[in-house]
């Protein structure tokens, strides 16, 4: 495999910063000699000694002069490399999230399988756009394709109709019959993905890096990438470090999915690092949201986003009823409802198929299976919960007449002739104490209630005049962004705060928290908060910048010293 490198230069040195698991936390670059007979580039990944054993490591400048008295030679050259580009956006990921230089390139760098490199080249698929003619039924859709066929950054936030997995693989196809690079991020989820099905009938012009490919499948579609022989990049939050030439599309399937936040150094929100891409590389930038996030909204609010819906009625017919199932009316705390359970009887007598999704898991989840099965009386059962497998799920989506699970179900699926959706236990959601709690039950019902075309949805619940039950109600999302806004504007909650949270050992608590009200003026310090053995100082700041340039000499100290200190930057939840 060939592919042109830029700053390829033979001799001198190299400003290394090691990648090795056990040394990406040292956060600074060393310096080593490039053989005369060894050429190299940044962004290169070599094999330099160090502390007596071969490591890897990025090369991050190439030298004259070395500035140190004495040095090491590189050990060799492991396969192709970053380009600058890639090398670039690692600095702003280790800047943005605190991380080292180190953790944000060992998250670029994909394994290595040597034998994938000796394969030799296949022809390079030939790629046909697709009609964008489905977008001319969005207000703001003109705007979108004409960005499509352009060279310019565009962003948009869109809010797509049932078929949202066939355009993006048309927007995806378009641009790259163009000859330009596309990233699809694709949340992870455990079986099945609409939009997956969807870019699989691309064919070979997809390179798939998800974590459900095997590392030799990842390795080989990374090779493809960087030497331009595939353009369209898919897969989930690692894609946004795929080696894409000339990229012209970013797309982030379900921009509010839980599953972009990565939970392990260096910490990233793929969505926000997807969004820095798109505007480095000026590539149209495609925001999916079903329904959007709060960051979303704001972004439309603020302009820099431009919004694509769907005309209002057009939605509307599309979405089936919502029924709500007021507990309050007769004080009835069974599980499901009788109300529920006389629509459920209903549909399975016509055939269709009932799912019954409960916020809750244990014994209140088997409790409520056993009441729903023994009354309806379904054929073929099936209870799902976060032990289910793959396989499980898979066959009770192609089987199963009634489903009850937990929100395990509620991801990018496509189950059909559902007659009712019933959400179980819809207070539990609401009431978990995390400031996206809200956002997030909305958004598992949004994905459930969809299943129901032609049939009907009910929600159980003592809050019926709930914001977030309203919005469903109305199938309305704007409504519950209103409130969710107003309320994290009042508390000071993202995206109208910068917030960090700070897992550390709870006798360090204390401290911790005083060191950070001393470094950030401004800021809100919570905690330390303590339970079952950890503890979290949570910090508010009115600024990203603020909180960024208050807390990186706190993180760069306690990692010096070798502290316990995790540091976590636009965390999803803030209690430990």
């Amino acid at each position: 495999m060939t592919a042109a490198e830029p700053s390829v230069r033979p001799g001198g040195y190299a400003s290394v910063v090691l990648t090795h698991p056990s040394l990406s936390h040292l956060d600074r670059a060393f310096t080593y000699r490039i053989p005369a007979d060894t050429t190299l580039y940044v962004g290169a990944i070599v094999r330099v000694p160090f502390r007596r054993r071969n490591r890897e490591g990025v090369v991050v400048e190439v030298l004259d002069e070395p500035g140190v008295a004495n040095t090491l030679d590189i050990g060799g050259v492991l396969g192709p490399g970053l380009d600058e580009d890639l090398v670039d956006l690692c600095r702003h990921v280790a800047e943005n999230y605190l991380s080292t230089l180190g953790e944000a390139l060992a998250a670029a760098v994909p394994d290595r399988i040597v034998e994938e490199e000796r394969i030799d080249d296949p022809p390079l698929p030939r790629i046909r756009p697709r009609s964008l003619s489905s977008l001319n039924r969005y207000r703001g859709g003109a705007a979108l394709g004409r960005a499509l066929t352009s060279d310019r950054y565009g962003g948009f936030s869109l809010r797509p109709g049932n078929e949202r997995a066939a355009e993006i693989a048309a927007m995806a196809a378009t641009v790259a019959a163009r000859g330009r690079g596309v990233l699809v991020l694709i949340p992870e989820v455990r079986v099945g993905s609409e939009t997956a099905a969807a870019l699989a009938k691309l064919g070979d012009a997809v390179a798939w890096l998800g974590s459900d490919r095997t590392v030799r499948e990842r390795y080989r579609g990374w090779l493809r990438l960087r030497s331009g022989e595939r353009l369209i990049a898919a897969g989930g939050r690692s894609v946004v470090f795929a080696p894409v030439r000339n990229l012209g599309l970013v797309v982030i399937d379900d921009e509010s999915h839980v599953s972009y936040k990565e939970r392990r150094a260096p910490r990233i929100h793929a969505r926000g690092v997807a969004a820095e891409r798109a505007r480095r590389a000026e590539a149209v930038l495609v925001a999916v949201g079903t329904p959007p996030s709060v960051e979303a909204g704001l972004a439309v609010e603020r302009r820099v986003l431009t919004p694509v819906t769907l005309p209002r009625p057009e939605l509307l017919r599309s979405r089936p009823a919502v029924t709500v199932v007021d507990r309050t009316r007769d004080g009835s705390r069974l599980v499901p409802h009788a109300d529920t359970l006389r629509l459920g009887a209903e549909e399975l007598r016509r055939g269709r198929r009932v799912v019954l999704l409960i916020h809750r898991a244990g014994n209140d989840a088997r409790r409520a299976a056993t009441r729903a099965f023994r009354i309806l009386e379904p054929r073929r059962p099936a209870r799902l919960d976060a032990r289910a497998t793959p396989e499980d799920l898979a066959a009770a989506i192609r089987n199963a007449d009634c489903i009850l699970a937990t929100p395990v179900i509620a991801k990018d699926l496509e189950i059909s002739h559902v007659g009712l959706v019933a959400i179980l236990e819809a207070d539990a959601a609401l009431a978990v104490p995390e400031f996206r709690g809200a956002e997030e039950a909305f958004a598992t019902w949004w994905h459930v209630a969809r299943w129901a075309t032609g049939g009907r949805v009910t929600i159980e619940t003592a809050q019926p005049a709930h914001p977030a039950i309203r919005a469903l109600v109305r199938w309305d999302p704007d409504a519950l962004y209103r409130w969710e806004a107003s309320r994290r504007r009042e508390t000071g909650y993202p995206p109208f705060a910068a917030l960090a949270r700070i897992d550390l050992p709870p006798p360090r608590g204390k401290a911790v928290a005083a060191d950070v009200t001393r470094a950030i003026p401004g800021a809100t310090v919570l905690g330390p908060l303590e339970r079952g053995g950890k503890a979290v100082v949570v910090v508010r700041a009115p600024s990203r910048k603020a909180l960024l340039d208050g807390l990186r000499p706190l993180a760069n100290a306690w990692r010096r010293g070798k502290e316990p200190i995790r540091v976590d930057i636009d965390p999803r939840g803030v209690l430990p």
